[in-house]
């Protein structure tokens, strides 16, 4: 599962998502689930994605609103679905923990964001960095474009200006570090992993029942007609009974 995130991660830095049709291939091949199942998982990822970036950024605005607020409010109230997790007994629960496992994601983002603008010299608060972070996280699911190489680094590029007061270029150069560092583990890790998932495919299309033809049954879906419109049989059936009497000495 490492090696296909890995994989699918590089390809996704193409437009078109050209990862996501690799994994989704891979799936169906290997673990035999129906393309409308992942196709479903990979919307209602790009919701969630949408869904804990949005909370974020809406928190940041309620916080911004109120000087005397601290910006840890914002990040803390992700621990409503702590909350949730461990109190639901409903059929929704899965739902909630993927939502949390997002909410994780974007203050890791937040966390990246913070890092490379302080390698290049440019130092954000963290009610910056989580903005940035959330802004950056909602990027990726842009349908079609989400995580392809450019989309990211532009959109930080524009709103750290207004956010952080440091340049375009300054935000653009931090951004493309950060990227920089992201495209060579996720190489190297799908290099790695890549003949381990190449032998899983192999022997997945090698394994695989072929489905066989029903036989037809009965005598009259093997009869032909001939070339003067004369009932013919092929040539596997038995001949029925010569029921006529037979011939006078």
């Amino acid at each position: 599962m490492l090696g296909l995130t890995l994989g699918s991660a590089l390809g996704n830095m193409v437009p078109v998502q050209a990862g996501l049709v690799g994994r989704i291939a891979y799936q169906h091949q290997v673990h035999d689930i129906p393309v409308p199942v992942s196709l479903l998982l990979a919307v209602q990822s790009s919701l969630l994605t949408l869904i804990a970036g949005s909370w974020l950024g809406a928190a940041l605005l309620v916080t911004r609103q109120f000087p005397q607020a601290s910006w840890l409010a914002a990040p803390a109230t992700y621990l409503l679905l702590a909350c949730m997790v461990v109190g639901s007994r409903w059929r929704g629960s899965a739902f909630v923990r993927a939502l949390g496992l997002r909410c994780v994601e974007v203050l890791l983002a937040a966390l990246r964001v913070h890092a490379s603008f302080a390698l290049t010299g440019c130092e954000i608060d963290p009610a910056t960095s989580l903005a940035l972070g959330a802004a950056a996280n909602v990027s990726n699911a842009v349908p079609f474009l989400g995580g392809a190489l450019g989309v990211r680094e532009w959109i930080v590029a524009l709103l750290a200006p207004a956010l952080a007061g440091v340049t375009m270029p300054e935000a653009l150069a931090a951004e493309l570090l950060a990227r920089s560092v992201e495209v060579l583990i996720v190489v190297c890790g799908a290099l790695l992993t890549a003949p381990a998932l190449a032998r899983r495919w192999r022997e997945a299309i090698r394994t695989r029942p072929i489905p066989r033809a029903e036989p037809f049954s009965g005598w009259s879906a093997t009869v032909s007609t001939g070339p003067f419109g004369e009932a013919q049989r092929d040539s596997d059936e038995p001949s029925p009974p010569n029921t006529l009497p037979p011939p006078r000495s």
